[in-house]
């Protein structure tokens, strides 16, 4: 599979200890000099070179992703984005009716939930947008496991990156992690073939995003095309 494959992706757990198999697996990829994206699940810390067999220590001194970071489905998808051509989306299953009732549901709580900390952010009530916003966040993730590629439901995750990022201010971590998560996301959508609505949502949020960032310029090209759209 390697001759053929672009990207290698290694979850690695608290406990990984990597086998022959793995190590011959991974150190098959750095020869052959595919992306290889180390994903750290749960409380696992960075890796270290000397913990790891000769044949694979140079995946040490690869950037790591963690699952526990908020902005890391977005840095997966425009990491694996860079060198993977996106492939047609997948053909819909048909679900039980009481399952798209209930993600109907959800997405009405997520996007009511999100207006509200909007509200609360104009507001400066800071400690209960911060929940707000948290609780959008989940419920976004949720959704997207349930329908994967979901152009509005990646929109209004990129809004709401924006949103967390206004959340936090310019002078904190946090501003960076979500403006640069939210960049990536809306980059990306706005590539895609969408609907008008989409369409148009989309370069909103992008230009919304490049405000924060006081890239003006940039923002208001956004949002001119989200206008004449």
């Amino acid at each position: 599979q390697l001759h053929r494959n672009r990207a290698l992706v290694g979850l690695i757990g608290p406990e990984w200890s990597p086998s022959k198999w793995i190590t011959r697996e991974i150190g098959a990829a750095l020869r052959r000099r595919v992306l290889i994206l180390p994903v750290l699940v749960g409380d696992r810390r960075n890796l270290d070179a000397d913990e790891l067999p000769r044949p694979i220590r140079g995946l040490a001194g690869r950037q790591s992703l963690t699952t526990r970071d908020s902005g890391f489905r977005a840095q997966l998808l425009g990491k694996l984005d860079s060198v993977v051509t996106p492939s047609a989306p997948a053909a819909v299953v048909p679900r039980d009716a009481r399952i798209r009732h209930l993600a109907d549901l959800l997405r009405k709580l997520a996007a009511r939930r999100q207006e509200e900390a909007l509200d609360l952010l104009i507001t400066n009530r800071m400690p209960d947008a911060h929940a707000a916003l948290r609780e959008s966040f989940e419920l976004l993730m949720a959704l997207l496991d349930f329908s994967p590629g979901d152009a509005e439901l990646e929109i209004r995750l990129g809004f709401l990156y924006k949103d967390l990022a206004q959340a936090f201010g310019p002078k904190t971590p946090e501003f960076s992690r979500y403006v640069q998560s939210g960049l990536l996301l809306l980059e990306r959508i706005v590539k895609r073939k969408l609907g008008r609505n989409d369409r148009a949502n989309a370069w909103n949020g992008l230009g919304n995003i490049h405000l924060l960032l006081e890239n003006y310029g940039r923002a208001a090209e956004c949002c001119g095309r989200a206008v004449a759209i």
